[in-house]
């Protein structure tokens, strides 16, 4: 029996395994060290059981990485044959597996620090822009590190499997009786496919068992990387209402008779048609967190300016992004749909298939001139290709500045793509053509940091709060700057997060990654101080909410409402894998694993 399991066969194979099983254990207690601030006294008195949950999950990935070479190498073996010539086909296969591995196990590590979650497939969503990608990750200073400790670990790695199979190969093959080969191979076997189970004897493991407690962080905890990627790939197991019935609901809740569209409805306005200019200002990462107004505890005075510009505006105070990403956040804004889950909604099959009116193209069908400002390549996000077709007539993107407008790799500062965009919005007026513009700002977009090349100096310490202080001062400047400006008073601005940060883990889906800074401000309509406005409002609602300002008639095609004529009773929004619905005082939140929540909100809600 000795002889039977000292094959060369068997031994690589557990080597192996135990190397795959030993990097996630590694892994498992470096996340755990560098997120040591968000280990409350529950994740102590629950370490056992999560890091007991976690061996399961990493026996899981451990066992499928072996199941390719086990079934190959099984067939030779037990057939008598020398699969040697094979070896660096295996050496090939082992090297190029756990380097990708070790690329989740490291990029979980800056994923998780700004989504609070484990890395998912939404990576993907950029992957339409691959070299802007690539440009921002090997030129950003933040993401050496990781790069740096990836380059070693594939190096050590490398160096590690040639050295494990070279000694296997040096150990004289044994021969072991046909029969006692096959016993070798369901052993084996049986065991990976216990592994594969994660363990488990009746059923696989699954991802909603790591939801132990409350603890968003004691839910992430024992995850692998590699599972919680691999998993997100497979479909959704929500429980979806019947689409006759939800079309009866929402017919219902809107208002509209139209059979062959269940959101169109037509709106006629009481008042007179306004024909002001509309400007949006799509705030990078900006959460209602940084304001004052609601959080002083935060960040006090970080964005003043901003918070100031507020007190005489519409100021939304329970107001929710459709999703996490920017992509969201323009999509929603400007064509009034809510965010689906882990899919980027201007890179797809069905939109490139269909057009959306939305805000800018009724205001164009209204005789607007459209223009977008993005600081980036208008190609990241697939802008380029989707907002022409879809309501705007030019779009203004890093390509369109000099060299030292340029702030990092993300593109433009914001100082210079807002004093280009009140030029542009000086040559419309001059014409007497209204104009619809829209600005998009990357500043305090991960990872967020002041440009080099402003003169303004913050008075914060942290690259972090500088950067939230400069967008604000960039802002604060533009509304000085449009204010000496005649079309001023005939201007609807609206400012708008494109979606916010999860400054506090306190719900598996952090409430301030989706809470975000809205106003709207009028001059010409009265620029006196308001209260702020309490009633829930989502992104999808500023396209009707806007046309109902304007006292415009338009074909609503979107669940997007007119806040001022028709409040919400509740917002909904996406975080990737999970959706969720936030009331007045109650939180539902629903995965894709087909776990649900129902958690009662403080007070702030």
């Amino acid at each position: 029996m000795r002889s039977l399991f000292a094959s060369r066969y068997l031994r690589l194979q557990v080597w192996f395994f135990l190397l795959a099983m030993t990097v996630q254990l590694f892994f498992y207690f470096l996340f755990l060290w560098i997120n040591r601030s968000s280990a409350t006294q529950g994740v102590s008195n629950a370490f056992f059981s999560t890091f007991g949950l976690s061996l399961h999950y990493d026996l899981f990935i451990a066992s499928y990485l072996s199941v390719p070479v086990f079934i190959f190498w099984s067939v030779g073996w037990i057939a008598g044959r020398s699969l040697d010539r094979w070896r660096n086909w295996l050496l090939g296969y082992y090297f190029l597996v756990f380097s990708f591995l070790i690329v989740l196990l490291i990029a979980d590590l800056p994923y998780y620090a700004f989504f609070r979650e484990r890395i998912t497939r939404s990576v993907h969503l950029w992957i339409g822009s691959p070299l802007e990608m690539v440009k921002i990750i090997f030129l950003q200073p933040i993401y050496y590190p990781y790069l740096i400790a990836f380059l070693l670990s594939a190096f050590l790695l490398y160096r590690l499997i040639r050295s494990l199979m070279r000694k296997q190969e040096d150990s004289a093959p044994l021969l072991i009786p046909t029969g006692n080969r096959i016993v070798v191979f369901l052993t084996w076997g049986l065991l990976l496919f216990w592994g594969m189970r994660g363990g488990r004897i009746y059923r696989t493991i699954q991802m909603k068992e790591a939801f132990l407690a409350g603890d968003p962080f004691l839910n992430q905890l024992p995850v692998s990387p590699a599972f919680s990627y691999f998993n997100s790939l497979t479909a959704f197991r929500l429980q979806f209402s019947d689409d006759e019935l939800a079309m009866a609901r929402v017919q219902a809740r809107l208002g509209s008779h139209d059979s062959g569209h269940p959101f169109a409805r037509q709106v006629q306005p009481s008042g007179s048609p306004k024909r002001f200019h509309i400007v949006m200002i799509l705030l990078g990462s900006m959460s209602e967190a940084v304001s004052a107004r609601l959080y002083p505890c935060f960040f006090p005075d970080i964005v003043h300016r901003i918070d100031s510009i507020g007190a005489r505006a519409w100021y939304f105070s329970n107001a929710w992004s459709a999703g996490i990403h920017t992509c969201n956040g323009v999509f929603s804004s400007l064509y009034g749909f809510p965010a689906m889950m882990q899919e980027h909604p201007m890179s797809t099959v069905r939109a490139a298939s269909q057009t959306f009116s939305g805000l800018p193209g009724t205001l164009k069908r209204l005789g607007y001139r459209t223009e977008f400002f993005c600081s980036h390549d208008a190609a990241f996000d697939n802008l380029s290709t989707f907002i022409p077709a879809n309501g705007f007539e030019r779009i203004i993107d890093r390509h369109a500045f000099p060299p030292e407008a340029m702030s990092n790799e993300w593109g433009v500062s914001d100082e210079f793509l807002f004093e280009r965009a009140i030029a542009s919005m000086d040559s419309s007026a001059a014409l007497g053509t209204p104009f619809f513009t829209l600005i998009q700002t990357i500043s305090t977009h991960e990872p967020a940091a002041p440009p080099g090349n402003t003169k303004y100096r913050s008075s914060f310490q942290t690259p972090f709060e500088q950067a939230y202080d400069y967008t604000d001062w960039c802002v604060g400047r533009f509304f000085e700057t449009a204010a000496t400006r005649p079309w001023y008073d005939s201007t609807v601005f609206v400012l708008v997060g494109d979606h916010g940060r999860p400054f506090v883990e306190d719900y598996p889906a952090p409430l301030a990654f989706n809470h975000v800074l809205l106003l709207i401000r009028t001059p010409g309509m009265g620029d006196t101080l308001r209260a702020p406005i309490n009633q829930p409002v989502m992104q999808i609602d500023l396209f009707p909410t806007i046309l109902g300002i304007l006292q415009q008639p338009y074909l609503n095609t979107t669940p997007g409402a007119d806040v001022f004529r028709e409040p919400r009773p509740y917002a909904y929004f996406s975080q990737d894998h999970q959706l969720a619905v936030v009331g007045k005082h109650q939180l539902y939140i629903e995965n894709k694993y087909g776990s649900r929540f129902l958690y009662t909100l403080d007070d702030r809600s």
